[in-house]
């Protein structure tokens, strides 16, 4: 098997290799929040980095007890906690343990390493298409005849809201999914990281999987609501149906990583309790993106792109193929032709859309190259290297 480097990693390395060599870079690949922590949360690490013990993968009891509170619903009881370095590592660790038992179905387009994960993991996988009419999201009619090619056990990867496209199910798309979960009886890995990342005029609309099915296993970090990427935490939570599935996890992780750091577990535990400052900054930056969302969204749309609506987060998909003659005509046939071409012609660096199981002329816009994301400084000054990208893509789809 041919193993390859994460493609929205690679997309970063391109952005810093261009910089470095001083050319043209519009950096709309790897995606993650532009905006800095809060001074809270750097003040908040800074006070526990004195504590250094090896834990547990279920975590410090602070946190435990702090994730349960944060999950457990009327409908959902959450009764135990897996604590690791980042969501990614856990979802591995999850497939691993899964992989003998269960089929494996993935809504498309997906985050890059739910598909790199199952061929590395040499799992028996399906995936699932959805279309730009139904803002890529997945019909209940769809899952139904996917989650009938099978008698095995059936495990979903189910991402809202939805990376790379920004989208959201609403509540009533949550219930009607859920229906056909039960008749399949399927267990669901529910990947909310962007959860509290929607906008929030759209936050009434959805709400967690776990709310209308219950055998689900919910993930989460602190990266992407709290801006801190790189740290490196994360969690999946199991309800009180699933201790098979968690003990076997438990186990995995006890002899991969033993543990998560302790200061950014403690760390965690205070965030958690939202002080005002924090809540604010929380909500004004996705203030922030649902207003250039919104820009990125009209822009592309004026230009015949056919595109997914954000509703969440920094991604919009793309799909060019109301320009297909002209760019077939030029050499480009595919996605990954189509973000060479325009890293090498424009210095616009984005995901192709194969990276996420959809191919054709598509690819995942992230829209993040803020300028000075942490100064206070108008909107367009903020967006103006957005800005400038866009025009130039304008500019070069008007030529072909």
């Amino acid at each position: 098997m041919e193993l390859i480097e994460s493609e929205t990693l690679k997309s970063n390395r391109i952005v810093k290799s261009r910089r470095d060599k001083h050319l043209p870079v519009f950096n709309a690949g790897l995606g993650a929040n532009p905006f800095p922590p809060h001074e809270y949360l750097v003040e908040t690490l800074k006070k526990h980095t004195h504590n250094k013990d090896y834990t547990s993968p279920s975590g410090i009891d602070d946190l435990k007890q702090s994730l349960i509170k944060k999950y457990s619903t009327k409908n959902y009881i959450a009764e135990n906690v897996i604590v690791g370095n980042g969501l990614k590592e856990l979802l591995y660790i999850l497939q691993l343990t899964l992989k003998e038992d269960y089929t494996l179905f993935i809504i498309t387009p997906a985050w890059v390493s739910y598909l790199e994960q199952a061929k590395i993991l040499n799992m028996d996988y399906n995936l699932i298409k959805t279309f730009s009419s139904r803002n890529y999201k997945v019909t209940s009619f769809d899952l139904d005849a996917a989650l009938s090619r099978t008698d095995k056990k059936k495990v979903i990867l189910f991402n809202n809201p939805t990376n790379p496209t920004g989208a959201i199910y609403y509540k009533e798309e949550l219930e009607d999914l859920s229906k056909i979960f039960k008749r399949h009886r399927a267990l669901v890995i529910s990947d909310e990281i962007y959860m509290k990342s929607i906008y929030p005029d759209k936050i009434h609309m959805t709400d967690s999987l776990s709310n209308y099915y219950p055998n689900v296993i919910i993930g989460s970090s602190l990266s992407k609501e709290f801006t801190t990427g790189g740290w490196r935490l994360g969690w999946l939570i199991f309800n009180k149906e699933l201790n098979d599935i968690y003990n076997r996890v438990f186990n995995l992780c006890s002899s991969i990583y033993s543990c998560s750091s302790q200061p950014l577990q403690l760390l965690a535990v205070d965030a958690f309790k939202y002080p005002e400052e924090l809540k604010k900054y929380i909500n004004n930056n996705n203030i922030f993106f649902s207003r250039l969302g919104s820009y990125c969204y009209g822009r592309f749309n004026e230009m015949d792109l056919i595109t997914s609506k954000p509703f969440a987060a920094w991604y919009i998909f793309l799909d060019f193929s109301n320009y297909k003659k002209k760019l077939n005509k030029v050499g480009i046939n595919t996605s990954t032709e189509l973000v060479e071409k325009l890293i090498d012609e424009l210095g616009l660096v984005t995901v192709s859309g194969k990276s996420f199981g959809y191919d054709y002329l598509t690819l995942r816009y992230s829209f993040v190259d803020i300028v000075d994301a942490g100064k206070d400084i108008p909107f367009t000054d903020k967006i103006s290297n957005i800005k400038l990208g866009i025009d130039k893509l304008e500019k070069w789809l008007t030529k072909l």
